[in-house]
């Protein structure tokens, strides 16, 4: 709206007429409006602008005045004109997460002076502040209603009540009581003499953070995290998995900030997409579930965790890990930890010796002391604990190669320790994942507040689909339902092995034995083709069977089990590229163990010799083309290749008997950009 000035001519003068007043706008806060006036000469805004048009984007009533000189019969005059900017009703929704820097600041979220829709969390948090202002009218009586029961709608509190405002807290729903992912509510505005308002709440389901184990990563919860986005359950907004893969085999302390740091960053990006949250429920797989429970019982908790869901967790510790580091079982402790660990799991840090696996061990200062000790339960939140169990009895592995989750290979290692025959050897329950006994897993809570899933080992559990429907189903519930209990309560265990005798040396024979096994095929540090049909073999003396694993691709294994001191197979290379490993297992009739390990490689920048000929000929080449700077060149036995060039390239020259002749009198390869003759 612009306010046009009025000229005529009084007495041979010219008159500028401004009117008493400007024109009135009224907006929404904060929304921008142009002034604009028809001043002839050096008009000034009470802004300290210049010229006829003004852009302002006043969040309360403002008045700017116009400042315009105008010539009159005793001279120059200055003509004021006002422009006045009220404000419509609006409602702004701010973020504020106390306790909780960078969060504790408040942030406007978003504003509507009419029926907007606002988005939050289901997490019982209180979170948002809403703020109704503007339209001239008076809030001093005004009030906001919701919906009832709290739990699903939420429930406010009054911060302040003016003539000009009402500031009110919002207490987030706890729950989303709809297959939906999230529902919306009419929340109504009454403000006496007024006709009143209304606007809306959309509640989503509280953000999830999903935290792995030792020895693991956050792949761990991949399966997890597609079933939730698939079902539509969550928006990627809302879903987190942690990944500390780096730590994770360090003591527990060097973790400690693992969880707020990720809770941290979970809230603050929902903050950045316009949605208000202030605690996030925890799904935690193994140790990620005692690191959630140590930040849980400190002293720098921040009430930001809505509900806790462990798997797997050893809240009063592991006997495997006793048994890892005892030294009485020294060979156990070389074949599992150094070898199918290591080679088998998540690479680099699958190391025993780091701190993680003494700090889970039963009766350490880590879990009697710092987990359940003095400060155990200093905090409590709604928790579940997920159990599950090995299987009843060993799956069945054949003489020829079976394709199976890597996660197996550590139970079907340990079978050959005896732990079945046995009867389990340290284990004080029927019930044990391999890892955990249940009654470890519970963490105390019984009933309604835990659930017992049978098949399934310790590792892999996030995957496995009956422990995805549970944490489906818990992360819909009402967290002061049934199904959660306040606490823990872990029972006190101990580590008493009655282990069967195990070799005291590495590949070969132990004192006691004159056993021995050796892998002789593939040749360690060989290279093959994706696809390509691989031979593993292994002999030995002086056993009754020989279990071999080899590595199919990141999360899959071969097995199989022979009778007696031969092994002989042909394993597929698939398209898997990278670095294989085999081991096999050689068991006496007395029950001790020997072990070999071996690797090959699977590549597709291969270059093999397939005949003699020159290097420089395509037909040389099982590629078809000259080798490249990239490539890895094998010389097989009985090939002689003929080099002349100066400039022949190659990553690396394995010769498998074969030979290069080099022919000119400055030929070369560069291996990697070096020379070598």
């Amino acid at each position: 709206m612009s306010e046009r000035v009025n000229v005529s001519t009084v007495k041979g003068y010219t008159h500028y007429d401004y009117g008493m007043g400007g024109p009135t706008r009224t907006i929404n806060p904060g929304e921008p409006v142009t002034l604009t006036a028809n001043c002839p000469t050096n008009p000034v805004w009470s802004t300290g602008d210049t010229g006829n048009s003004l852009i302002v984007a006043p969040t309360s009533p403002t008045t700017y005045t116009l400042s315009c000189p105008a010539s009159s019969a005793s001279g120059n005059c200055v003509v004021k004109m006002e422009y006045e900017v009220r404000m419509n009703s609006a409602v702004q929704h701010y973020h504020q997460v106390s306790n909780h820097p960078p969060l504790n600041q408040r942030q406007l979220l978003a504003s509507t002076s009419g029926a907007g829709t606002f988005k939050v969390c289901a997490d019982g948090s209180e979170a948002s502040i809403f703020k109704l202002s503007g339209g001239n009218r008076n809030y001093s009586q005004a009030n906001i209603t919701l919906p009832s029961p709290a739990s699903i709608y939420g429930s406010l509190t009054v911060l302040s009540r003016t003539a000009d405002s009402l500031v009110m807290r919002y207490k987030h729903p706890e729950f989303v009581n709809s297959e939906a992912p999230y529902f919306a509510f009419t929340a109504n505005v009454s403000i006496p003499g007024t006709s009143g308002m209304q606007f809306f709440i959309e509640v989503n389901r509280a953000p999830v953070l999903m935290v792995h184990g030792l020895w693991s990563d956050r792949t761990s919860f991949a399966m997890m995290e597609q079933e939730l986005l698939k079902d539509e359950l969550y928006t990627f907004d809302l879903v987190r998995r942690v990944d500390y893969s780096a730590t994770n085999n360090k003591h527990f302390a060097e973790n400690s900030n693992v969880i707020p740091r990720n809770i941290t960053d979970l809230l603050s990006g929902l903050r950045g997409k316009n949605i208000s949250a202030g605690s996030v429920d925890i799904v935690g797989h193994s140790m990620g579930g005692i690191l959630s429970r140590l930040y849980l019982q400190s002293d720098n908790y921040r009430s930001d965790i809505h509900k806790l869901v462990t798997i797997n967790t050893p809240h009063s510790g592991s006997q495997m890990a006793n048994f890892l580091l005892d030294i009485s079982n020294q060979r156990a402790n070389e074949i599992a930890c150094a070898n199918v660990i290591k080679q088998f799991f998540t690479s680099n840090n699958s190391l025993c010796d780091e701190g993680a696996v003494d700090d889970l061990r039963v009766n350490s200062t880590a879990i009697d002391q710092d987990l359940n000790g003095s400060r155990l339960n200093d905090n409590m939140v709604p928790s579940h604990t997920i159990v599950t169990a090995e299987y009843a009895t060993p799956e069945e592995v054949n003489d020829f190669l079976m394709l199976k989750d890597k996660t197996f290979s550590l139970g079907w290692i340990l079978d050959a320790f005896g732990s079945y025959r046995t009867g389990l050897i340290f284990f004080p329950d029927i019930e044990n994942d391999l890892i955990v006994s249940a009654s470890s897993q519970k963490g105390g809570l019984t009933g309604a507040c835990t659930t017992s899933i049978p098949n399934q080992i310790h590792m892999g559990a996030p995957g496995n689909q009956q422990v995805i429907l549970a944490v489906k189903r818990l992360l819909r519930s009402d967290p002061q339902g049934g199904s959660f209990c306040m606490g823990f309560d872990p029972v006190a265990l101990d580590y008493n092995p009655q282990s069967p005798t195990f070799p005291t040396q590495g590949k070969g024979a132990s004192t006691s034995s004159t056993a021995s096994i050796s892998i002789t095929s593939p040749e360690k540090g060989s290279y093959w083709e994706p696809g390509n049909q691989v031979p593993i073999a292994a002999s030995g003396s002086g056993l009754s069977n020989i279990r071999t694993i080899v590595r199919y691709s990141y999360d899959s294994v071969y097995v199989a089990m022979k009778a007696g001191s031969t092994a002989q197979y042909v394993a597929s290379a698939g398209a898997y590229v990278g670095k294989r490993e085999v081991m096999v297992l050689g068991e006496t009739p007395s029950g001790e163990v020997v072990s070999d390990t071996s690797f090959f490689y699977v590549a597709t920048n291969l270059c093999q010799s397939k005949q003699t000929g020159a290097w420089e000929n395509t037909t040389t080449w099982t590629c078809g083309r000259v080798p490249l700077s990239s490539d890895i060149v094998i010389i097989h036995s009985g090939h002689t290749v003929s080099l002349a060039s100066q400039n022949a390239e190659a990553r690396e020259i394995i010769y498998k008997g074969g030979a290069i002749n080099f022919t000119g009198p400055n030929s070369k390869v560069l291996i990697q950009g070096k020379e070598s003759p």
